[in-house]
């Protein structure tokens, strides 16, 4: 956000989330990562954390049931939803 402000330029904050916890834990735990020495967290780790809930964020999306190619197509919809919006209130 403060880059987007120096930058005087605009920004949306994107929450992402998987509502369903099966599928949660299972893309937790099937993780891979192609960076060297990187941890990845364990599922115990991911749920000892303390969830809070943004209030700032203008696009939450829910990728749960999606492929990425869906949740990138959800993603671009509520994007253009979101600036059309934003632009009539103008």
């Amino acid at each position: 956000m403060n880059v987007a402000r120096t930058a005087e330029s605009s920004y949306i904050e994107i929450e992402v989330i998987c509502s369903d916890q099966k599928i949660h834990r299972e893309r937790v735990e099937k993780r891979l990562s192609d960076i060297p020495n990187l941890i990845l967290l364990s599922w115990e780790s991911v749920t000892s954390r303390k969830y809070q809930q943004w209030q700032s964020a203008c696009i939450v999306l829910d990728t749960s049931g999606k492929t990425p190619e869906q949740s990138k197509q959800e993603l671009n919809r509520l994007i253009m939803a979101h600036n059309e919006t934003k632009d009539s209130s103008l």
